[in-house]
């Protein structure tokens, strides 16, 4: 059955982004190609609240389509108000987006700061928020000081063109997991919610042992190239 689903996946999507999908490619006409039709299909099963289907969908276009193309560059602001370019970075970047005004639970929080303590110097980890300089800002400030932060107010950043893009076909909050080179290992839809009388341990070890999972494929990358960090 799951084999018939993923050539029902890969009809739906067109067979002709697979005849073009090398390894030069980018995120933006990968999204190009088939975005628009996965965006159709999610707004169809929202409509039965098919949430099985949606989550289907999100992984299909990601694994099969997504996965190993190139993160376009982009150049948005910081709080201090330079800019900062996306391939200026020299080591995998861990990139989350997020929105100033979805709250993230402790636990998942605690995940994050975690591994950016115990991997900040063989990886970037890159917060980037929907909203303007002040929200963002504000929202920051439960993240520690190995994280990167930058925010992206559409009335002031249109010229990053790839930011506008995954926010409208991914929504939030969305993790890109990124080579070097800006290649996609992966991309995760947010952490894991719990029922809200979960304890915040069980929490914080399922998003840490979760995100872990892709960050462990980056240091793999690194440490083959001889420029891993002790």
């Amino acid at each position: 059955m799951r084999q018939l689903l993923s050539i029902g996946i890969f009809m739906l999507f067109g067979a002709s982004f697979a005849q073009t999908h090398d390894n030069t490619m980018l995120l933006s006409d990968a999204l190009v190609n088939s975005g628009l039709k996965y965006q159709q299909e999610c707004s169809k099963a929202m409509l039965y609240n098919d949430m099985e289907r949606v989550n289907f969908l999100f992984d299909s276009i990601t694994n099969i389509y997504l996965k190993g193309t190139y993160f376009d560059d982009f150049e948005i602001k910081k709080f201090s108000g330079k800019e900062i370019s996306l391939r200026k970075f020299d080591k995998p970047v861990m990139l989350i987006t997020l929105t100033t005004w979805h709250l993230l639970t402790e636990g998942e929080v605690r995940a994050i700061n975690e591994l950016a303590n115990k991997y900040h110097k063989d990886i970037e980890f890159v917060v980037l928020y929907w909203g303007n300089k002040r929200a963002a800002k504000k929202a920051s400030k439960i993240f520690n000081s190995h994280l990167k932060f930058t925010y992206f107010d559409e009335r002031d950043n249109k010229g990053a063109y790839i930011v506008g893009k995954i926010k409208h076909i991914f929504g939030f909050p969305t993790f890109f997991f990124l080579n070097s080179d800006m290649s996609i290992i992966s991309i995760d839809r947010g952490g894991l919610k719990k029922p809200f009388y979960t304890e915040q341990d069980l929490v914080y070890e399922a998003n840490f042992n979760k995100h872990f999972s892709f960050i462990k494929e980056l240091l793999v990358n690194v440490k083959n190239t001889g420029v891993v960090t002790n």
